[in-house]
């Protein structure tokens, strides 16, 4: 990551953290990240995924960006697409030259963008290996039944 683009990415943070109570969640969902909270009028916290409303929000990430390839898209909920856009912007991949049509330079926006989805992905994974390890026991995999091959 580069340095501009790191200490950007820390002044965002810090400006949002301040903003929100101590020990900040979500009041639909209970999500606690603050790069997705913000204080509603009347003091309420929501998550950027029901800032309008209790039904949480779908969005189109544009994984190589909207200019390199416009269809190219996977729906994720609101709060997993801030996320990838702050990862993207924290690898300085906003940074990248426009594609303009170089092949190489798509491919480039492409394997960034999907870099990050798949670093979500991987927090997701962590964070539900965690879940089910509290609930079933540190190697609950063992004692799960074998699934049938066909």
């Amino acid at each position: 990551m580069s340095s501009d683009a790191e200490l950007r990415a820390e002044a965002r943070a810090a400006r949002r953290s301040r903003r929100l109570p101590p020990g900040a969640s979500c009041s639909v969902c209970g999500a606690h990240d603050p790069a997705v909270l913000s204080v509603k009028p009347g003091g309420a916290v929501r998550c950027y995924e029901h800032r309008d409303g209790d039904t949480p929000r779908v969005e189109a990430d544009h994984i190589a960006g909207r200019a390199n390839l416009p269809g190219l898209t996977v729906d994720l909920h609101a709060n997993a697409h801030r996320r990838v856009t702050d990862l993207r912007r924290q690898l300085g991949l906003d940074e990248l030259p426009p594609a303009d049509g170089d092949p190489l330079l798509v491919l480039a926006h492409f394997a960034g963008g999907l870099a990050a989805v798949l670093a979500l992905l991987a927090e997701s994974l962590a964070a539900l290996a965690e879940w089910v390890a509290a609930r079933l026991g540190p190697r609950w995999w063992e004692q799960a039944p074998a699934l049938p091959l066909a």
